[in-house]
């Protein structure tokens, strides 16, 4: 709304004119003129960015009030109890439109024990989780439960929490039976592992573990298979009609 483009002939050639707002009302129009009105630039005057482990992440406003790392995290309403404090990093664009990063200890800003640090128009603070930082994977449960699928790991889960979580066993699982298998991981190896997993089994009662490895603890990306019992089966029917006394379903009771 700032300014209008007018395209017109002016007896041999054409010709740009750009009339400003407030020119609009002076402005002399002809015949034959063209006029074309921009959309308004993709871009901000005073745009700040934080994301990450902050209670309210999104854009605010740079001013004279909001113009630091530490005001900027305390407008976001603080960091949040997983915020990761020993190194948070802000993206800072430069005149050229490249863009550049710079290291921030966001504790001892918070803290006030380092100086604060200004911020320019676009700049990212993000801050990042300590769950972004590590590989929480899921732990998955195969087989006879009510659920069987994908939960997400927690801190100190057993066995017995996960076929909770899932329902529980159904009817057809076997109690003398649950193995668990687990990834090999060695960050410092050097060498490639014969062994590419490891196995455990349990037995269960009522849902508990009483055989197998005490106190044992689920690890990310665990995998849990409540096997089958071979002694459990469906009942089986067959049919019988015509000239009998006593014709219609029956169920087997032997293979044979």
């Amino acid at each position: 709304t700032r300014s209008l483009r007018v395209v017109r002939q002016n007896g041999e050639e054409y010709e740009v004119n750009t009339v400003r707002d407030i020119d609009y009302s002076v402005y002399q129009m002809r015949n034959g003129d063209v006029v074309t009105a921009e959309a308004i630039l993709n871009r901000f005057t005073n745009k700040l960015e934080v994301r990450g482990a902050v209670y309210r992440p999104g854009i605010y406003q740079l001013s004279g009030k909001l113009n630091t790392v530490r005001e900027l995290v305390n407008e976001a309403q603080g960091l949040t109890g997983d915020a990761f404090l020993n190194r948070a990093v802000l993206y800072r664009q430069r005149e050229d439109l490249t863009t550049e990063v710079l290291p921030v200890d966001i504790k001892t800003i918070m803290d006030g024990t380092s100086p604060n640090i200004a911020l320019m128009k676009n700049d990212i603070l993000y801050i990042p989780s300590i769950h972004d930082l590590e590989d929480r994977g899921n732990v998955t449960v195969h087989g006879e439960v009510t659920k069987p699928d994908s939960y997400p790991y927690a801190d100190n889960m057993t066995l017995e929490d996960l076929i909770i979580q899932a329902g529980g066993l159904r009817e057809a699982a076997s109690t003398i039976r649950v193995d668990v298998s687990r990834r090999i991981k060695n960050p410092r190896s050097t060498a490639d592992n014969d062994t590419i997993g490891q196995m455990f089994s349990f037995a269960l009662k009522d849902g508990f573990v009483i055989d197998g490895q005490p106190g044992f603890v689920l690890h990310p990306y665990d995998e849990v298979y409540v096997r089958r019992s071979p002694g459990y089966q469906a009942q089986q029917n067959v049919g019988i009609e015509g000239e009998i006394l006593f014709g219609g379903t029956y169920a087997l009771t032997s293979r044979e």
